[in-house]
């Protein structure tokens, strides 16, 4: 029978230092060392405005995690796909603030993704349900015709889907 020994508690970093704790795992299966890792994450629904995204939090994770096991951030490519009420994480800080009187509380971590590599993209099908204009839009966000379309064009090139 395998045990699985935790640590005592999770730490940040190394890719993502201010976010995405993770344990240690012992004796955990080996992943190849030639592995290139290609996620999707499917990021509907948020928190409070001024609250942290979990969801985003999980992509931070991932990629810390993996950092630690020896996988390279070069052999990880990494996006997300904000839809519903995720699409306000789309939002440049000044169109946030205004919209909702807060600053969005997943703004430092979704920075941090993008300078880590991660890709984002936001349906434009929610982002107009919203009511959202293309002069809110963050600079650092790829406007996508929808979630759904994304989502295919991306698990077909390769990408695998974590909801």
């Amino acid at each position: 029978m395998l045990s699985i020994a935790l640590a005592s508690a999770a730490t940040l970093g190394p890719v993502i230092k201010d976010f995405g704790p993770v344990f240690e795992v012992n004796n955990a299966a080996p992943i190849p060392s030639d592995i290139k890792l290609k996620a999707v994450f499917d990021v509907t629904g948020a928190p409070d405005p001024g609250a942290l995204s979990r969801k985003l939090e999980s992509v931070a994770r991932y990629l810390n995690m993996h950092a630690r096991a020896g996988i390279k951030p070069e052999a990880m490519a990494l996006a997300v796909v904000l839809h519903g009420s995720a699409t306000r994480h789309a939002l440049n800080d000044q169109a946030h603030l205004k919209r909702f009187e807060v600053e969005d509380g997943s703004a430092t971590l979704l920075d941090a993704l993008i300078h880590a590599g991660v890709k984002v993209y936001v349906c434009g099908q929610s982002y107009s349900a919203q009511g959202y204009g293309d002069n809110e839009l963050r600079p650092d966000v790829q406007l996508a015709l929808s979630a759904m379309t994304e989502l295919t064009v991306l698990q077909q090139q390769g990408f695998s889907l974590l909801p």
